[in-house]
């Protein structure tokens, strides 16, 4: 083993906690199991924020659509939509939070 062989390794453990896999993955070298835990937390914070967003653009319908009966309506099922989509989101989290107690698994974490 040469000098640059040592220097490799060295860096190596220094940046990357002994294993090349820590430096060039999403999860950091830890398996299937973080990377679950990873795409669920983003997904749930993209619905999170798609929902709030849909609750906002039913709120301007309503206030634009004042004289308009048919502008409010449609402002209240989006609002309506965007509140059950998020009870839905809400409880899945719950729901894969005891999958995940219950199996071992860490799928929220």
């Amino acid at each position: 083993m040469g000098n640059q062989d040592l220097l490799a390794i060295n860096i190596r453990s220094a940046f990357c906690g002994g294993y090349w896999t820590d430096c060039f993955s999403v999860t950091g070298g830890r398996g299937f199991n973080s990377l679950t835990e990873v795409i669920v937390n983003n997904l749930i914070a993209v619905g999170g924020l798609v929902c709030v967003g849909y609750i906002i653009y039913g709120g301007f319908l309503i206030i634009q659509g004042a004289d308009s009966p048919q502008k409010v309506e449609q402002g209240r099922q989006i609002i309506t939509w965007s509140i059950l989509g998020f009870i839905l989101l809400f409880s899945s989290y719950w729901f894969l939070k005891i999958l995940s107690l219950t199996t071992g698994l860490n799928l929220t974490e």
